[in-house]
């Protein structure tokens, strides 16, 4: 008896699944290219005042996040 057996009495022959669950998506759009994540404001230092308005330093406010 193959190990598999139980798993086939169990769920199903082999032949019963999907086998290609990726056919319809193109092999190309599998691996396009991202584009990377930009700022769009400028950069906060640690050490200046929270741009929500709280008056807080960013590393004690939205920074500590």
């Amino acid at each position: 008896m193959k190990w598999w057996a139980c798993f086939d009495q169990e769920y199903g022959s082999k032949a019963d699944h999907d086998p290609a669950p990726l056919a319809n998506v193109a092999a190309s759009s599998l691996f396009e290219r991202q584009q990377p994540i930009r700022r769009t404001g400028p950069k906060v230092g640690r050490n200046e005042r929270c741009p929500c308005g709280s008056g807080k330093k960013y590393k004690k406010c939205c920074g500590a996040h």
